[in-house]
């Protein structure tokens, strides 16, 4: 997972105590190393003020696990603190080096990743495929810039006035930096107070979290800072639209596509763990695995509530293709509440308290016991792959009718028919799109407001 921090001060210092007290507060996310990096800028043009930078690292070590690739990565002129993983940093560092006559050094993706910002700039973003957050320093030019992943897996949040610019994995290491308290905007407060969830607001994707003053580098998106003038500027590298990878051809097969995205997940120097919930989502995965022979080479944990329909189905998955797998006990006991604080806390946000809530952490901390640092969950796959059927079946019909796709339509409510409850709801479903009443009011199932129905 790993954690970053970076600090920028205009006219004055970085105040250290501050830093490493903040710095220290991402010490979760990184259990393997902490490195920090200080560099100063003279005033170089008339009018501009010394700059000041801190850089920290709080380290999980996956790709390259040795000394050599601690953080900050430094290189003449230039550092990088990054957080993440670039899949493909072994065809990427074969082609720096042939082009650029690039010399690396260690055996791990940062270097390559710092090499193609010092070569390409944001640009070069969009050859690489994978999962990231960093900051790159380019000091000869005295720029600072911040990137984030296509889809945002990895958080990167900032805060900027005309003295002080903040870049954080998490929210709070910026607020206690500032020696300020987190406050949630009203709409936030009044989105969490009417639907449970902090649902997205209008201006999320322009960068707006429910923090005041606090804003987070967009998905495909970067925050440059002329360090000289103090200005930032930010803009996209990928839009949300163009974010499939370029060596990937958007009309490949879906089988394929899903085949090639676990197989990439495979890169780590690290034991890697399947988290099988008995869903969709990781059963695709599983099914992967044991198609490639790769079955062996993974972890397999699965939970048990004692009364969970996807834990039974795990189980006879885990009999059927005769693997190793652990079963983790989920105890929703006296302490789930500490657990749910923690949880928020560590989210930044509230939440309800609901299973996934609950049971996910508990999982994830059993796996980090057993010294599995990966682990490939299948997480948001259900959605995708409409796991949940019961919840989203009216919407999928729904779309389908606002379509015109009558035939899809016809076949679905003809092959579900034997299904009492989903034959329920797809005929309410129908019923309401021909008296053009929507959301239904139909009593199958819990149905959302009108304002959540909107945003899914």
């Amino acid at each position: 997972m790993c954690g970053l921090f970076v600090v920028a001060e205009r006219g004055r210092a970085v105040n250290k105590v501050r830093f490493e007290h903040a710095l220290g507060l991402l010490r979760h996310r990184g259990p393997d190393g902490t490195g920090t990096a200080m560099i100063e800028f003279d005033a170089r043009s008339a009018g501009s003020a010394p700059v000041s930078i801190a850089t920290g690292h709080q380290r999980l070590a996956i790709l390259d696990p040795t000394t050599r690739s601690d953080q900050p990565f430094r290189r003449p002129g230039r550092t990088i603190v990054h957080v993440g993983e670039v899949y493909n940093f072994g065809a990427l560092r074969a082609e720096l080096s042939a082009q650029y006559r690039t010399v690396f050094t260690t055996e791990g993706d940062t270097e390559v990743l710092l090499e193609l910002m010092h070569r390409r700039g944001v640009a070069g973003l969009n050859e690489a495929h994978g999962m990231w957050a960093f900051c790159f320093l380019d000091e000869a030019g005295a720029r600072l810039t911040a990137a984030r992943d296509r889809l945002g897996k990895k958080p990167l949040f900032y805060y900027a006035d005309r003295q002080t610019i903040c870049f954080s994995s998490e929210i709070a290491p910026i607020n206690a930096y500032l020696g300020r308290n987190p406050k949630l905007t009203s709409e936030d407060l009044d989105t969490y107070l009417a639907h449970g969830w902090l649902l997205p607001t209008r201006t999320a994707d322009r960068g707006a979290t429910p923090i005041n003053g606090i804003r987070q580098v967009v998905p495909g998106g970067f925050v440059e800072v002329a360090l000289e003038a103090w200005r930032l500027n930010s803009g996209t590298y990928c839009p949300a639209e163009a974010f499939a990878p370029v060596d990937r051809p958007p009309t490949a097969a879906l089988s394929e596509l899903v085949r090639q995205a676990v197989v990439d997940r495979l890169v780590s120097d690290r034991p890697i763990g399947l988290l099988l919930s008995g869903g969709v989502d990781s059963s695709l995965i599983l099914s992967v695995l044991c198609a490639e022979g790769l079955q062996d080479q993974i972890h397999c944990f699965t939970g048990d509530a004692g009364k969970s329909d996807d834990a039974h189905y795990a189980a006879r998955t885990i009999e059927a293709l005769s693997i190793k797998a652990q079963v983790i006990p989920l105890d929703y006991g006296p302490s789930s509440i500490d657990w749910f604080i923690d949880i928020c806390r560590h989210q930044e946000k509230p939440f309800p308290m609901i299973g996934n809530v609950l049971g996910l952490p508990q999982l994830y901390q059993a796996i980090a016991e057993h010294d599995v640092p990966v682990v490939l969950d299948g997480t948001g796959a259900d959605e995708v792959f409409a796991g949940y059927w019961e919840r989203y079946y009216r919407f999928a019909l729904a779309e389908a009718l606002s379509l015109g796709d009558t035939e899809w339509v016809e076949a679905s409510l003809a092959a579900n028919a034997d299904h009492p409850r989903i034959d329920a709801i797809g005929k309410a479903t129908l019923a309401a799109h021909r008296s053009g009443r929507w959301p239904p009011t139909d009593t199958v199932g819990a149905w959302p407001s009108s304002a959540l129905a909107q945003q899914l």
